[in-house]
């Protein structure tokens, strides 16, 4: 499923819980107390909710935050601005591109750039490997035939107008060389956007730059609670929305969360949910056969077995316990149905009688 495809999905499952969606619509402060304000074309607005979920994301580091030097031409993009640009607007990209960073992002970048109609020059990390499965990268290298350098820094962009070319520098050697393109794109190297809730008085965490919560999602500010990208950076789409279903189960009002929805092809089984005396819950286990009287077969056998060797001990006990298993066992044959005969005593003559 493509990035669009699987907005458009949460765009809808969020229309069918009854949510209101309100487009070209910008949150300017979150105050501590709760109140929310809004700007949009209509004018600015005021939302004073019980509780206020903050799912801002995370965004990419671009070229000036980097600090890389050069000219300032066209054709420098961040992958969400390259995504924007290719699936929502159809816009023609370049012809040859690099790639910087070598994270999860940089790949579907490359991807984006393939179905583009772009060469990938190369994808180029500072770092000494990927930050990859190793999959990806071997996907890279063997079918688009992408190369990966490692230890290498972008030190310039060059280009009047259009990007022209990037130096790169080997942070080993120290050697430096320029590739020729028209395209650079900028990846990883994540930041959540915490603006609104560092004014709102949070505490934040200096590793992650996000705010401080606990395993629910609560700040430091009761009432704001925060989930997805903007508490841990860099998680993958499916992490940050798992994360924000068990965030935001935890802050709904009971009762108000819509019934879940069956998956289609999937028939529950007759009694299924309902609880069976002794056996756990009905369907996970088919019941033992039993006959119309008394215990399954395996048990009676069981049971006239050992009456059997105990009425054939001597000494035994009798009454109704060793009758009512002394039960003719020929039809069982086996290990189980042969009688055990008792051991052979030596007959012991009556002391002081010679025998």
């Amino acid at each position: 499923m493509s990035g669009p495809a699987y907005a458009r999905r949460l765009t809808r499952l969020a229309a069918d819980s009854g949510a209101r969606l309100s487009l070209e619509t910008t949150v300017t402060r979150v105050d501590p107390s709760g109140a929310v304000s809004l700007v949009s074309p209509s004018g600015l607005a005021e939302l004073h909710p019980r509780v206020v979920l903050l799912a801002t994301g995370a965004r990419e580091r671009p070229r000036s935050a980097r600090l890389v030097p050069g000219d300032r031409p066209a054709g420098v993009f961040t992958t969400g601005q390259l995504q924007q640009w290719v699936h929502s607007h159809h816009l023609p990209v370049g012809r040859r591109a690099v790639v910087v960073g070598a994270e999860h992002v940089s790949f579907s970048a490359a991807l984006t750039l393939r179905e583009a109609g772009v060469e990938t020059a190369a994808i180029v990390t500072d770092l000494p490997r990927h930050q990859t499965l190793g999959a990806f990268a071997l996907a890279s290298r063997a079918l688009l035939r992408i190369p990966l350098l490692t230890s290498t820094r972008v030190v310039a962009v060059h280009g009047r107008g259009r990007v022209s070319a990037v130096e790169f520098e080997d942070r080993i050697s120290g050697r430096r060389r320029t590739i020729g393109v028209d395209t650079v794109v900028f990846t990883g190297d994540w930041v959540p956007d915490h603006e609104l809730v560092r004014r709102a008085g949070t505490r934040m965490d200096p590793a992650t730059k996000g705010p401080l919560t606990d395993g629910g999602g609560q700040t430091s500010v009761i009432g704001i609670v925060a989930a997805g990208n903007l508490v841990h950076p860099a998680e993958t789409a499916g992490s940050a929305a798992l994360g924000g279903r068990r965030v935001a189960g935890g802050t709904a009002p009971r009762g108000s969360a819509p019934p879940r929805r069956r998956r289609p092809g999937r028939r529950r089984c007759r009694g299924a949910g309902r609880r069976a005396p002794g056996l756990g819950m009905a369907g996970d286990r088919p019941a033992r056969r039993r006959t119309r009287s008394g215990p399954p077969a395996h048990q009676r056998l069981h049971r006239q077995t050992y009456g059997q060797r105990r009425a054939g001990r001597p000494g035994a006990r009798s009454g109704p316990p060793a009758a009512r298993h002394a039960e003719p066992v020929a039809e069982h044959p086996g290990r189980l149905g042969r009688r055990r005969r008792p051991a052979r005593r030596p007959d012991r003559a009556p002391a002081g009688v010679d025998p």
